[in-house]
């Protein structure tokens, strides 16, 4: 076990130097930890993308989150918590993203032909990544994070999320705390978060390893 936990914090060591060395990949630290489930209330709907106005994309993901958000706000329900996007597309689509809106709650709250209320599933092992500033970006500390996790051997195990630590927000009918709220875009904070198990390949080969030299 201690050698199996070196080995493993080694490749972390050895994705962080290669990160280092390549000009083009931002000196990111990716962190491992679990996610405990929890009651929300979420939206799920298709976002079209929009390669000529990117703005026009976000203000329409942003419409979706006021609209969860001032349903919430009537039952006084909301929790203290980051608001969250589950990516359901397990492949890059250039034609939009299958989204799920989701907003913590503190209690349960009737549900609606759009809007659900169900626990969102926890998860073990989550490879976390922050990313700060604007959002044109955040692909690219996406990609970061999927390279760290086929440089690491682990696999993904399940919908990406991005759960926003802080934000901009109308509030327009509603209220969230203001250690939540941005007002520029050098100010957003933003963490990837991708389920991960570790590969089929890589357990194969240690047990080869070990039961091997018995």
């Amino acid at each position: 076990a201690r050698i199996r936990a070196e080995t493993e914090q080694l490749a972390r060591v050895d994705a962080y130097l290669a990160q280092m060395g390549t000009e083009e990949s931002p000196r990111y630290d990716v962190v491992l930890r679990s996610i405990a489930p929890g009651l929300v209330a979420s939206l799920r709907a298709w976002v079209a993308t929009d390669a000529e106005n990117a703005a026009d994309e976000e203000d329409r993901t942003a419409a979706l989150f006021d609209e969860v958000e001032l349903y919430v706000a009537r039952f006084k329900a909301r929790a203290a918590l980051p608001p969250v996007i589950v990516y359901h597309d397990r492949e890059y689509r250039s034609d939009g993203q299958d989204l799920e809106i989701v907003i913590p709650l503190t209690s349960a709250v009737a549900a609606t032909e759009r809007i659900q209320v169900y626990e969102l599933p926890g998860c073990e092992t989550m490879a976390c990544l922050i990313h700060t500033g604007g959002y044109e970006h955040l692909s690219q500390t996406f990609s970061t994070l999927l390279q760290w996790i086929e440089r690491n051997a682990y696999v993904i195990d399940g919908p990406t999320r991005a759960s926003f630590l802080r934000f901009g927000a109308d509030q327009e009918g509603y209220a969230l705390p203001e250690s939540y709220i941005a007002t520029q875009a050098d100010e957003l904070v933003t963490e990837l978060q991708v389920p991960v198990v570790k590969s089929l390949e890589e357990n194969s080969e240690r047990e080869q390893t070990i039961f091997g030299g018995v």
